[in-house]
């Protein structure tokens, strides 16, 4: 247990305490990979010798009429369609309720990415 603690819960815990400073550990290159999905076409970044995309949306902001509903799909505008978009930082987290621990950092409603 503690093999699976110390290769796996470790530096998961680590690198998402960074807060979104992940990129901090990218590769210097002028290629960042680039994916195309559902929600358009995104530029991430290498890690020793991985490619790494953080901050995709995978649904609708939910926020309007949307709020408290069952999450829709995230549609991509005309505008969005032919723009590459950078996927090297984590999104703002969704609003939490306050349980006396570190809740520093960005909050948003709008948070349904990957």
């Amino acid at each position: 247990m503690f093999l699976i603690w110390l290769f796996y819960a470790l530096p998961v815990t680590i690198v998402s305490g960074l807060s979104g400073s992940l990129y901090l550990f990218a590769n210097e290159s002028v290629d960042s990979p680039v994916v195309a999905t559902t929600s358009g076409k995104f530029a991430g970044f290498t890690i020793r010798q991985t490619n790494v995309w953080v901050g995709i949306p995978f649904g609708a902001p939910p926020v309007g009429a949307l709020r408290w509903q069952k999450a829709q799909p995230y549609v991509v505008t005309d505008s969005q369609n032919d723009i590459i978009r950078n996927a090297t930082y984590y999104s703002p987290f969704c609003p939490q309720i306050d349980r006396g621990d570190n809740t520093s950092g960005p909050f948003n409603e709008d948070c349904l990415y990957l």
